[in-house]
């Protein structure tokens, strides 16, 4: 199981209340947590989050794994317009993160939201750092530029 996969419910004895969301799906947001699991129910709006033990879903649907990179640099974009460098293994959790949690980067917290602009995956984390250093002495205009290249 990991973060945007699509999970069911598994019936159990002990969790009746459960059964009446035995057919809904949920797609995974956070994982592992300190309690399980984060999932959403799917097609609810506002999102209707609920965190439980892993042991209760069984996965319906796996999100494919990113290209067999190792690591990734990336660029969000923060509410003020202001453009956010980093480097991760997960795009996906670690755009999470800056958006939801308090591993988020310091930057980040008070940006909030944050959209995803750009990843590139490198096959270690000594050449995602290396990329994330030469990204990041480039101007706005440059990074833009570079990014709009690549879409």
């Amino acid at each position: 199981m990991k973060v945007g996969d699509t999970v069911k419910l598994i019936a159990s004895p002990a969790l009746g209340w459960m059964k009446k969301y035995l057919e809904e799906t949920f797609e995974v947001l956070a994982f592992p947590t300190k309690s399980g699991v984060e999932v959403q129910m799917a097609g609810t709006e506002p999102a209707w989050k609920w965190i439980v033990g892993k042991n209760n879903f069984e996965v319906a649907t796996s999100t494919p794994l990113e290209p067999s990179f190792g690591w990734f640099m990336y660029v969000v974009k923060c509410s003020d317009d202001s453009l956010y460098t980093g480097i991760t293994t997960d795009v996906k959790r670690r755009l999470y993160e800056h958006n939801n949690t308090a591993k988020g980067a310091k930057y980040t917290k008070t940006r909030r939201p944050v959209t995803l602009l750009y990843s590139q995956g490198h096959p270690d984390r000594s050449k995602a750092s290396r990329d994330e250093a030469k990204f990041k002495k480039l101007s706005r205009e440059q990074k833009l530029e570079t990014i709009s290249e690549v879409r």
